[in-house]
């Protein structure tokens, strides 16, 4: 079994290429790859006004654990100066179909 983690966050502006760069080549070095998903996400804050902003939607599959993305999301917050980041994780195992016309 592996683990399959879901990290949500939003970007400051419609889809900053420098932000979102470094957080991609961080995640890649570290877990050696990761999909990317552009988003628009919702919320009410403390003073009852709903925001919506853009929002990006990181997944990859891992065989290191939950401590691992704690250390990704204070990457998030603190270079980025996120107020939080979001995850979730689940337990998969992986599988991959192989075409037949695939070059040897």
């Amino acid at each position: 079994m592996m683990n399959y983690f879901v990290v949500m966050f939003a970007v400051e502006e419609a889809y900053r290429f420098k932000q979102v760069a470094d957080i991609c080549n961080h995640v890649t070095e570290k877990f050696g790859g990761y999909s990317l998903i552009k988003m628009d996400g919702g919320w009410v804050n403390k003073q009852g006004k709903i925001v919506q902003e853009p929002s990006l939607k990181l997944e990859l599959v891992t065989d290191l654990g939950e401590k691992s993305i704690i250390q990704l999301c204070k990457y998030i917050t603190l270079e980025y100066k996120q107020d939080e980041v979001y995850y979730y994780q689940l337990n998969v195992e992986p599988k991959m179909y192989e075409s037949p016309n695939k070059k040897k």
